[in-house]
Formats: structure tokens, C-alpha cells, sequence
């Protein structure tokens, strides 16, 4: 029976398995689903009815199965999924995940209706179909985790005074209070020339200068730790960018680069108790390989969102 809190299914047919067209049926009074044996050596499980209609959300109802294989799966996406699940479960299984940002962090699946977006839904860039293939989408594969949220905007930066800025009140608030917030925002303030000053830890919010980088990631970071109180925030240092064509790295009229800016960041995050990850200097993106991964020498592609997720998921 499956109506019991916390029930643990153990060998239920001694050791018996699955044969070729048998199944074990679970389900509710009027829904049911199976693990079965398709005959080509993959167990899956459908559901005859996937709205489970009386195992609604409004009632908190959790259903939980656990499978043990006893034979190597296939490697192939399902086989890849199913295993990382059953046999590698982390820590961070269940945990909700909310990104904000900018274009590199959007996509139409899950941003928010009426942010700007850059990777838009029904449309390939580089292999970026739908938010499964964003580096956020792919942590819900990797490590169980659950997108709740993404409020990432494309063309936003840190600094400015409109509501699309990341130090905006108005951002922080649209915030929801998930187990882990990844904020990756940066790189515009950089293309766009501000200023990164050293950071002066007691300066008042309204003393700070909103277009300096570094200001304006203490109003930020103030501002979502703050309305997100219980959250772990987890800042991705601004991703590098490269000039096409040369194998030079970018910087920009003010002499700052991706790794001085990293660095200046990680000052800021230290007085916050927020972590960083060096997103801008450890993901292996350099001027000789940015083309695989960059097309246009920032925007990742698939195989870059990948490259991204693993190291991310490797920190977390």
C-alpha cells in the first residue's frame, strides 16, 4: 500500500524482477501509473493519466518512489537521467533554485512574462532549445534541484537608476525566498564603462554611487539578503567575454577585466556573507577556445550552458 507516510517499498517479490510485459502498478483510486519492462531492457514508468487528479498540489500531497535497477542502464538521456537519480542522489535533491539576471540567465520557458530575453522559447541558439538546456534548467538533472523561479533580464546590469537595474528595490522584491539564489549580473556594467571602485564597507545605501559596479553590488547584495532572509545567495562572478577574431580578452575603456572585476566582487560578497563562485576566471573559456562555447564571444551555446552547469554543480 502506498497511503502510508513514509512507507518503504523492499522487495516487494522477494527477488523477483520485472519480466518482459509484467508490470508493478502504482497509483491512486483512479490513476494509475507502472514500472514496467518494454521488452528493449529500459524500465520506465507511465502514467495512464498525468494530471493524478486526486493527488493535487492543493492538498500537499507528495508522492515519492524509489527504484532500484539491478542491471547497467543504457547511456542515453532517459538511462543518464534515471541513474543520476537513483544512484547519485545529492544533497540538493528538492531544493527550489531562483535565478536573476541578465540575457545569459533568461529563457521564455521560465523568465519572467515581460522581461527582456535573449534565449527565447521555440527558438535554437547554438543548441539552447528550452530552459532544460540553460545551465540553471540543466541543475534540475544533475542534482534534483527544482526551478521556482527565473527573474533574470536580458540587457540589465547592476548600476543605473530604472527598475531593470539589479540593485532596483524593485527586483530584489520580485524575488522568491528559494533554497538557493544564483545571481549572475555584471557583464553589461563592464561593456558599458562604469566604474569599479575599491568597496567602502560603512557607507550609507544612499551615499553609494549607483553607476559604480562595486556600489551597486552592495545595494544589491543588501537589498536581496534582505527580502530573501533564509535563502542561500550565490553570486556568479560576471562570465568572460572575449574580443572575435583575436585571442585577446576583453576589457574595457577603463583598462578592467573579467578577473579584476571577480576580485573587487569578491570583496563585496565577503562583507555580505554571500558566496561567490569565480565563474569569470574557472570555467575553462579562453581566447583559443571561446568559439566552442561562445559563439559570439559571450552568449553561451549548449555545450558552453553545460560546461557552466557542471562547474556550478560541482561547487554546490
Amino acid at each position: 500500500t502506498f497511503n502510508k507516510t513514509g512507507h518503504n517499498w523492499v522487495r516487494p517479490f522477494g527477488d523477483t524482477k520485472i519480466a518482459k510485459n509484467q508490470w508493478i502498478a502504482v497509483g491512486s483510486l483512479t490513476n494509475t501509473g507502472k514500472f514496467s519492462h518494454g521488452g528493449d531492457g529500459i524500465g520506465f514508468f507511465s502514467i495512464k493519466d498525468n494530471t493524478l487528479a486526486d493527488l493535487t498540489t492543493d492538498k500537499n500531497v507528495y508522492l515519492n518512489l524509489g527504484i532500484r535497477v539491478d542491471y547497467e542502464l543504457p547511456y542515453n538521456n532517459k538511462g543518464e537521467y534515471f541513474a543520476y537519480r537513483a544512484e547519485r542522489q545529492s544533497h540538493m535533491f528538492g531544493k527550489t533554485l531562483a535565478v536573476t539576471g541578465d540575457s545569459i540567465s533568461t529563457h521564455g520557458d521560465l523568465t519572467t512574462i515581460n522581461n527582456a530575453l535573449y534565449y527565447r522559447s521555440g527558438v535554437s541558439y547554438g543548441g539552447v532549445y528550452t530552459y532544460k538546456d540553460t545551465y540553471w534548467g540543466m541543475l534540475e538533472d544533475k542534482l534534483g534541484m527544482i526551478v521556482v523561479q527565473n527573474e533574470a533580464w536580458s540587457g540589465s546590469s547592476v548600476t543605473g537608476n530604472n527598475n531593470t537595474a539589479a540593485l532596483s528595490g524593485q527586483r530584489s522584491k520580485e524575488l522568491v525566498d528559494a533554497d538557493v539564489i544564483l545571481v549572475a549580473i555584471g557583464t553589461n556594467d563592464l561593456s558599458g564603462n562604469k566604474t569599479a571602485n575599491d568597496f567602502v564597507p560603512d557607507k550609507a545605501d544612499t551615499d553609494r554611487d549607483r553607476e559604480d559596479i562595486i556600489d551597486a553590488y552592495a545595494v544589491m547584495l543588501k537589498n536581496i539578503t534582505t527580502t530573501c532572509p533564509q535563502s542561500r545567495v550565490i553570486v556568479l562572478a560576471p562570465f568572460s567575454r572575449f574580443v572575435r577574431g583575436t585571442t585577446d580578452k576583453w576589457k574595457n575603456a577603463s583598462g578592467i577585466t573579467i578577473d579584476q572585476l571577480q576580485a573587487k566582487i569578491q570583496v563585496v560578497c565577503d562583507y555580505y556573507g554571500v558566496e561567490m563562485f569565480r565563474t569569470g576566471t574557472e570555467l575553462g573559456f579562453t581566447p583559443y577556445n571561446y568559439n566552442e562555447y561562445l559563439p559570439d564571444a559571450l552568449h553561451p551555446n549548449k555545450r558552453g550552458m553545460e560546461r557552466i552547469a557542471e562547474y556550478i554543480s560541482s561547487k554546490l
